[in-house]
């Protein structure tokens, strides 16, 4: 548990510094953030799955929503589920979005104007809890320093029942 506040602390800490230091006018020449060494920009099998996910269907689904602790989706601040500005490829963790945020312009917008209204969808693998869908709501939320988060836990029957064939 007190990994879990040392990591919201931290991230509490880095928003704090964005929000006194945000300039879009210092934007124009920035350097790309670079995915660690060790990371592949080839999307995991975790994340994988919510790429092959008919998304109507799954926000169609009848499952209630409810909140936990947004400690339980740790895992997911290290999975490349998005781009970065002007690439083309799957480089980008929302830790690293919030650590350069001021430099993922589309992303930053899209994470602003997210409604935290709306739910997450998470499912598990492999003893965690993985976004489907909703990975800037949970940015946001981190940025917020919310402590839970609304979701949708799909089970692996719901899972099979949306997914695209391809």
């Amino acid at each position: 548990m007190v990994g879990h506040k040392v990591l919201i602390l931290g991230i509490q800490v880095r928003v704090l510094a964005w929000q006194q230091n945000y300039n879009y006018s210092n934007m124009k020449n920035f350097e790309q953030p670079q995915p660690a060494k060790n990371m592949s920009t080839e999307k995991p099998e975790e994340i994988d799955v919510g790429f092959k996910v008919n998304y109507k269907k799954l926000w169609d689904l009848d499952i209630s929503v409810e909140e936990i602790d947004i400690s339980k989706l740790e895992a997911n601040l290290d999975f490349p589920y998005l781009e970065q500005e002007g690439t083309d490829d799957w480089n980008l963790t929302p830790r690293m979005l919030i650590d350069n945020f001021a430099k993922e312009i589309s992303h930053a917008k899209k994470v602003e104007k997210t409604d935290l209204d709306y739910p997450i969808e998470i499912y598990f693998h492999n003893d965690n809890w993985i976004i489907l869908d909703g990975i800037h709501r949970y940015v946001k939320a981190l940025m917020r320093g919310d402590k839970t988060i609304k979701v949708r836990r799909v089970s692996k029957e719901m899972l099979n029942k949306v997914r695209n064939n391809y």
